[in-house]
């Protein structure tokens, strides 16, 4: 049987601070594997728990073997959308320079988190769609909004502006009618606007007790695989003929590896026609946070993350240094 450790950790950015274990297990005979649980306080029996377990176990799998999680994708890419959590307080000016350098740097999706201050965002995504003309923008309203306010500040684009919009993320509370609506509008995509228990995709998913995906109201969906079954997920995904964008839960950098390596897996064995349903990946989100020496292994400038070097997933001499609990 297995042994468990874990290490507290905090992500801190000026405006928040998100707090995770790291977990290490023991195999009898002395093999180790790692994986970030981005859940405090945290519970091994959740959905969550079992996941960053499983992560784990294969992390030990591939250290026990002297192999790099990294090593078959030296040809496949995974590129990331770049990402604004606040335009207002960035400005015109300082929005309009960092689009220009993030171009430079070869971005050409963006993602833009609105809804808290709707009028004087619409004015600045103006801007900046005008400026990044090529790019594809990604619209996410973490469904702050009503309805109708949605459809207010999408009215506030033409029709050009809005071809730019690739979708529109999580427009207010998921419910069938509205949701219909809007994505006649423009593309919408799913994230966690859904408040049921469950998914379609996961095992206990009945369509008789709950019919709200029969007729879908969205074309593109949103995989966290800290959270979800990323394959039963994809699978599901693609019978309805969805896009999908996977991204990373605003996670410690090894949790981002772990879903890296899920997508590269993904990308790389995927049949050609399925392949081209995965949409540009939202796995660069550590620039939000403090520095770490984690973070500088996983996340460059630009827009395909970095492997970090080492055994499994990596981060090995990091891994070493961290201090260890056990779990009981």
């Amino acid at each position: 049987m297995n042994s468990i450790h874990f290490s507290p950790y905090e992500l801190k950015s000026d405006s928040q601070i998100r707090k995770g274990a790291l977990l290490r297990i023991t195999d009898p005979s002395g093999n180790q594997g790692y994986a970030d649980l981005h859940q405090w306080p945290m519970d091994l029996s959740s959905v969550q728990g079992k996941i960053s377990l499983a992560n784990a176990q294969q992390d030990l799998e591939w250290r026990r073997q002297g192999k790099s999680a990294w090593a078959e994708f030296s040809n496949t890419r995974v590129v990331n959308n770049y990402l604004f959590t606040d335009v207002v307080s960035l400005g015109r000016e300082e929005l309009l320079k960092k689009v220009e350098e993030a171009l430079d740097l070869g971005f050409r999706t963006f993602k833009v988190k609105v809804g808290r201050n709707p009028k004087d965002e619409v004015l600045l995504l103006r801007e900046a769609l005008a400026f990044g003309k090529g790019a594809q923008w990604r619209l996410d309203f973490n469904a702050l909004l009503k309805p109708l306010q949605v459809q207010d500040f999408l009215d506030r684009l033409d029709s050009k502006e809005l071809a730019q919009i690739e979708y529109v993320e999580d427009p207010c509370a998921y419910d069938l009618p509205s949701w219909s609506k809007l994505n006649k509008k423009v593309p919408l995509a799913l994230d966690q606007a859904w408040s049921g228990p469950l998914w379609p995709w996961d095992e206990k998913w009945n369509s008789a007790d709950d019919n709200s995906f029969q007729q879908l109201s969205f074309r593109h969906l949103i995989i966290k695989p800290a959270l979800q079954d990323l394959a039963r997920a994809w699978r599901w995904s693609c019978n309805k003929k969805l896009k999908v964008t996977v991204t990373s839960f605003m996670d410690h950098p090894l949790g981002v590896a772990a879903t890296l390596q899920k997508v590269l897996d993904l990308k790389k064995y995927a049949h050609p026609a399925e392949a081209e349903r995965l949409n540009v990946c939202g796995l660069r989100t550590l620039f939000l946070f403090e520095p770490t020496a984690f973070s500088k292994m996983i996340e460059g400038p630009g827009p395909e993350n970095l492997h970090p070097s080492g055994s499994g997933l990596g981060f090995d001499e990091l891994l070493k240094e961290v201090p260890w609990l056990e779990a009981t």
